[in-house]
């Protein structure tokens, strides 16, 4: 890459304020038109102006972070119809907390020990064509990943080591085992149900929550154009504080998610983004549709 050595400030304000992309060419890489949805690797989708503004106004003031915690849980909770949310930094942070919050739950000492779980319920089932590529962030936490194939397999699984099952959303449908086979096992053991619905959209009520599901992850940048580094996970009360105490308590999972830290900005700008997708002039428009109309605007 071809840096260049003056100054981002120096850009001449109408350029930083007409120029779409200045701020990559301005270290020499030349931004294009993204017509392929919301790909991570593209950057996802672009934050909404309320976003933007929301981000601003957060970063004129100073909270604790517990109690903005409490207040954007109920928020989502308001607008979703789960029992609690908890905004992450990111999915793969999420699976992380998740795995470990399954595993520790509310147990103080439990959640000193992560990511050591010998001797815990630690084993994550998840079904064999619903494998994705981000499961070493349930390993970060101590889980033990185990593929199913079938339902003889599932009632095998269950020897009380099973701490979670973790379903990919954009493949349950289809899947051997989708979460209606899933679900009377795993309440029967208390096992709770994880999706890991990254790329798809919410809904109210949320439709994996109506089916069973105990927590569901939303990715932030992608359909409701929050922040591409942050992700909702609605679902369990218990769940989801444990989430967010784990992340506070525990120095083996702040290792590794110190870098995903989500501050007051995030945290605030993370719930505007669902209040403009569900209230005010109804559901925004689907990303999709935004997409089609940028692209034909080029």
């Amino acid at each position: 890459m071809n840096m260049r050595p003056d100054s981002i400030d120096a850009c001449d304000p109408s350029e930083r304020d007409h120029t779409r992309g200045w701020i990559y060419r301005k270290v020499g890489v030349e931004p294009f038109i993204q017509c392929a949805g919301v790909r991570t690797i593209y950057g996802a989708s672009n934050p909404s102006d309320e976003v933007i503004a929301a981000m601003n106004a957060a970063a004129e003031a100073f909270v604790d972070l517990d109690e903005l915690a409490d207040a954007a849980g109920k928020r989502l909770a308001e607008l979703t119809g789960a029992e609690w949310g908890v905004i992450t930094a990111g999915t793969a942070s999420t699976l992380t907390l998740a795995t470990a919050a399954c595993i520790a739950g509310n147990n103080p000492e439990l959640m000193l020990r992560l990511p050591d779980t010998s001797g815990l319920r630690n084993k994550v089932l998840i079904p064999c064509d619903q494998r994705f590529s981000y499961e070493q962030a349930i390993r970060a936490a101590g889980g033990k990943i185990v593929s199913i194939g079938s339902t003889q397999e599932l009632t095998q699984a269950f020897d009380g080591s099973v701490a979670m099952i973790c379903m990919l959303g954009r493949m349950e449908a289809a899947s051997v085992l989708p979460i209606r086979s899933l679900l009377p096992l795993a309440r029967a053991h208390g096992v709770p149900i994880l999706v890991n619905a990254a790329g798809l959209s919410p809904g109210k009520p949320d439709r994996w929550i109506k089916y069973g599901a105990d927590l569901v992850v939303y990715a932030g940048g992608k359909y409701i154009r929050g922040p591409q580094s942050t992700a909702i996970v609605l679902g369990s009360e218990r769940l989801c504080k444990a989430i967010w105490w784990i992340w506070s308590a525990s120095p083996g999972i702040r290792t590794v998610n110190e870098g995903w830290q989500g501050g007051s900005g995030r945290r605030t700008n993370r719930a505007r983004p669902l209040d403009q997708f569900w209230i005010g002039k109804g559901r925004a428009r689907p990303v999709a549709s935004a997409l089609k109309a940028d692209c034909g605007s080029h």
